[in-house]
């Protein structure tokens, strides 16, 4: 299962503390304090999933899932002025043999607006996602040579860089 706790900033007493969780593997990985709402971002009942809690009470305000395969994970999650972004990795594209990057976008109100996939021949993760002047940033590893925007981006250098627009 998965869990949120609120804790004071003072002294880190202990205020609430609310599962969420079913018979399947449930797990939270990131989180974004926004608008009055927390994003957390992970895997429910088997499921890539974001949900936004109330941070007075963490009640779930609305829980969207997507992609039946527990093995694409949300890693990490931002928000931006248009949406909620999270990054992560999965095994179903491009292809089902190795780990590939998965970067996707949703509305405020937990519907998906689009989703891409970056991998190599080898394994490919992504634990980081931000963004700033308008652009998405997603960062990880890789083990192999990602194409980028006409140019190589290897695993020693380089940003794959996505737009907000």
């Amino acid at each position: 299962d998965s869990f949120l706790a609120k804790l004071q900033t003072s002294d880190g007493k202990i205020l609430w503390i609310k599962q969420y969780g079913t018979t399947e593997g449930d797990m939270a990985f990131a989180m974004k304090y926004h608008d009055d709402k927390l994003y957390i971002g992970g895997i429910y009942e088997e499921w890539n999933n974001v949900m936004a809690v109330n941070p007075s009470n963490g009640n779930i305000v609305w829980n969207s899932k997507w992609y039946d395969n527990k093995e694409e994970v949300v890693r990490a999650l931002t928000v931006g002025e248009k949406g909620i972004y999270v990054s992560g990795l999965s095994y179903m594209f491009p292809s089902s043999f190795d780990q590939d990057i998965y970067v996707a976008a949703l509305d405020f109100e937990g519907v998906v607006l689009w989703h891409h996939f970056i991998g190599t021949q080898g394994d490919d993760w992504s634990y980081g996602i931000d963004t700033g002047g308008g652009k998405l940033f997603v960062t990880g590893t890789t083990q192999g040579i990602i194409e980028g925007d006409g140019s190589k981006i290897s695993n020693e250098d380089g940003v794959i860089l996505f737009t907000e627009e």
